[in-house]
């Protein structure tokens, strides 16, 4: 057997990655544990410096550059908001003020205080980022690319997939695959990606903040993930099918899921992805949601993207499915 490869992914509009663990809604099998606490060698950092020095004397493939030395004034600078056009119609947020941040910008760790003293295992499989995106603002994908090579241990990212879900301008992803690591995909039609995730707070009972305060940061156990954002075991998430192929731009999202914020103690309501989730509980397999890890997402009153077919021919698919 080969060494494992796990996959992370990441589907719309997600914005920076802000821990610096891989994953957050983690999908695993009874034979594999990645809780355990063997093999923890050092307190968590993002890399030590002798990996550091390692990684940039490192020779790069042709045409591949270190993000650093990426050009994003001339990548962001062919899409900009001209004078007199409304900076929220592209992409219904503020493009120009997306524009104006640097790649690189550093993103307040928000995660609760024992995350920063845990320690944490290092030797994990190697990671592949899955980045799916239509007609995205490029320098929030510029960001997303970046926060994930900054934010992570060299070591435990294999390659980052940036899926290009036809978008109208090829080059979007195209350029990003100049930086290393980076590859691009580009579908030859819209087949759509899964983060429609909707919400809302609800305060917990007394006993479910008792037992989740006495450890804040411990993997919870939850019977359905947001279909935007999770990490399983590649070989894994094939034997379960990966995703139904007749469900068009989500999945089946018709349930609902409970995340808890430890600083408000509410609980989050939100709408799932049932599909992968029935799977894996039917096929001995277990869900969590790791706190310690956090993804920023820019939720939206509007969707700056298109249905294939029109929304209503979507929905109604997905219920019909």
């Amino acid at each position: 057997m080969g060494p494992r490869h796990r996959i992370l992914l990441l589907f719309g509009n997600s914005d920076e990655q802000k821990g610096s663990q891989i994953c957050e809604n983690k999908i695993s099998h009874n034979k594999d544990n990645w809780n355990g606490s063997e093999s923890l060698k050092r307190k968590e950092t993002h890399s030590s410096n002798a990996e550091d020095k390692a990684h940039s004397l490192e020779t790069l493939p042709p045409g591949k550059r270190r993000w650093q030395d990426f050009n994003q004034e001339l990548y962001v600078g062919a899409t900009v908001v001209k004078p007199g056009q409304d900076p929220y119609a592209r992409n219904k947020f503020n493009q120009v003020e997306s524009d104006k941040l640097q790649m690189d910008r550093g993103v307040p760790d928000t995660r609760h205080d024992h995350c920063r003293h845990k320690l944490w295992q290092t030797d994990l499989p190697a990671t592949s980022v899955v980045i799916t995106f239509h007609n995205e603002a490029r320098s929030a994908l510029l960001r997303t690319v970046v926060s994930v090579l900054k934010k992570s241990p060299a070591h435990l990212i294999k390659e980052i997939i940036l899926v290009d879900d036809y978008s109208d301008n090829a080059e979007d992803g195209a350029l990003l695959a100049k930086i290393e690591k980076v590859r691009i995909l580009r579908n030859d039609r819209r087949e759509g990606f899964d983060w429609n995730l909707v919400f809302k707070w609800d305060y917990m009972t007394p006993e479910q903040r008792r037992v989740r305060q006495g450890n804040p940061i411990a993997p919870i156990k939850t019977p359905m993930i947001a279909g935007g954002l999770f990490v399983m075991d590649k070989d894994y998430f094939e034997e379960r099918g990966k995703y139904d192929m007749m469900m068009d731009v989500w999945g089946g999202e018709n349930l609902v899921f409970y995340d808890y914020n430890e600083f408000s103690g509410k609980s989050a309501i939100g709408l799932s992805v049932a599909e992968i989730s029935f799977r894996v509980w039917q096929c001995g397999g277990s869900l969590e949601i790791i706190p310690c890890s956090r993804v920023g997402h820019v939720f939206r009153k509007q969707h700056p993207y298109t249905f294939p077919g029109g929304s209503g021919t979507v929905f109604a698919r997905l219920v019909g499915n």
